[in-house]
Order: C-alpha cells, then sequence, then structure tokens
C-alpha cells in the first residue's frame, strides 16, 4: 500500500499540465489547445484522486494495526498483571475460609453452579448465595448478638443475624486506625449489600428479577474483594496477637 501511494504521487506530478508557450493562430487551434489542457487537468484530478484516497486509507490502515497492536500488548501485559494480583487475593480468600468460615465453601460452590448455567434467574440465585457468603463470614469475624453495637459517631446499630452487613462494618471498624479506609470499605460494602438485599428481597417475594451475567459477575468479584479485606485485617490481628510476637 505504502509502495502504491508512492507510485501514484509520482504519476500526480508526471501528470501536471503544462501550458503552452505557442501563440494560437486561429479559433481552431485555441479551441484545440483548450481541450488538450482540459483533458490533462481531468486525467490529473482523477489521478489526485486516487492518490489521495489511497494516501487516507493507508494512514487508516497503520492507524488500525498500531491500535490493535498497541491493545493487545496491553492486555497481556495488564492481563498478566490483573491475573496475578487475582491469584494473590483468592489464596488470600481461601485460606482464610479454610482455616475460619469453612462453610463459606459451600455458599462458593453454589455460586460457581449457578454462574455456569447461563440464565438470569441463575444469576439472581448466584447474588443470592453471595449474600449467604456474606453472612457466614460476618458469623465468623463478628457473631450475632442481641446487644446494639455502637459505632465511632455514636450511632447504635443492629447486630442480629440478619444484619450481616452492620457486623461486616463493626469488624472493619474494629480492625482499622484508618479512617478514610473505613470509609471506602463501609462505601463498598454499603453498595454491594444494597444490591444483594435488592435481589433478595424480590427473590422472597416471588418476584422475577433480570440480572445480567455481567451484572453478577461484578457483585462476586466485588464480594470477593470484601472478603479478601476482611481476611487481610483478621490475618494482621492474627499476627497482633500471636504468642511468637510477645
Amino acid at each position: 500500500m505504502e509502495a502504491a501511494c508512492a507510485a501514484d504521487r509520482q504519476r500526480v506530478e508526471n501528470a501536471s499540465a503544462k501550458p503552452s508557450t505557442e501563440t494560437a493562430e486561429n479559433y481552431l487551434v485555441a479551441g484545440a489547445t483548450a481541450k488538450m489542457l482540459q483533458d490533462q487537468i481531468a486525467v490529473l484530478n482523477t489521478v489526485k484522486e486516487t492518490y489521495l484516497n489511497n494516501v487516507a486509507l493507508f494512514s487508516s490502515l497503520k492507524a488500525g494495526v498500531h491500535s490493535y497492536v498497541t491493545d493487545t500488548l496491553i492486555a497481556i501485559e495488564f492481563g498478566d498483571v490483573a491475573e496475578s494480583i487475582f491469584d494473590e487475593l483468592r489464596q488470600d480468600v481461601d485460606s482464610f475460609i479454610r482455616s475460619h468460615s469453612p462453610k463459606a465453601a459451600e455458599k462458593l460452590l453454589a455460586i460457581a453452579e449457578r454462574m455456569t448455567e447461563g440464565n438470569a434467574e441463575a444469576y439472581a440465585e448466584a447474588l443470592t448465595s453471595c449474600r449467604r457468603l456474606l453472612m457466614t463470614v460476618a458469623d465468623s469475624v463478628f457473631p450475632p448478638s442481641d446487644n446494639d453495637w455502637i459505632d465511632s459517631s455514636g450511632k447504635k446499630r443492629k447486630v442480629g443475624a440478619d444484619n450481616y452487613k452492620n457486623r461486616l462494618v463493626a469488624f472493619i471498624e474494629s480492625q482499622l486506625t484508618s479512617n478514610s479506609s473505613y470509609t471506602i470499605l463501609e462505601t463498598e460494602l454499603e453498595h454491594l449489600c444494597s444490591r444483594l438485599d435488592a435481589v433478595y428481597e424480590k427473590a422472597c417475594k416471588g418476584v422475577h428479577t433480570d440480572v445480567s451475567a455481567e451484572e453478577a459477575r461484578l457483585a462476586i468479584i466485588e464480594g470477593y474483594i470484601v472478603i479478601g479485606e476482611i481476611a487481610r485485617l483478621h490475618k494482621l490481628t492474627s499476627q497482633q496477637t500471636s504468642p511468637g510476637d510477645a
């Protein structure tokens, strides 16, 4: 394509009309000369148009190839990084679940089975299982209590069996000294639990909920990240209270 553009450019230069320096002797000669120039200009315009079209096409192809190569390189490099990061997170979560919340493993299997079914009803059931997963994790880090929990702002919060979000928030607040980190985690947890609770409440009422694969997948990943944060905090607490550190 690049060679074709170079050839077209050469044809444009060669096809440039060259005005005659001779004086027309009569009308017929003048008319013939004008006709000849018009033909030359027409040929020149055609060659120019072909050249410009090829240049535009070549530029588009170069841009397309460059974008494809760039996107592919980024995808490969970022994919490797993302996979490595998520593998580390998965190992932390799996270790935490095996040691401190073995019942949560059943919920993870249920989520995986529902996601493979590939329909909206199964995706909704996967989110319901994700809610049960968080409840099970909450049971392991902050067991239900009939007594209200008072947060750092002095607000009373219910921490009964169904108040899994408040119990997770209570555990997170008890482990974090950074107020900004606590606020971020609380906001993430609030968003996730609101979505999971909405699906659960509709399911309890027998109302069908349309949940897309993308929506379910993102919610489950978000749940996994939250559990990863809880696992990290729990691990730090265990290390601080370990007899070996005394």
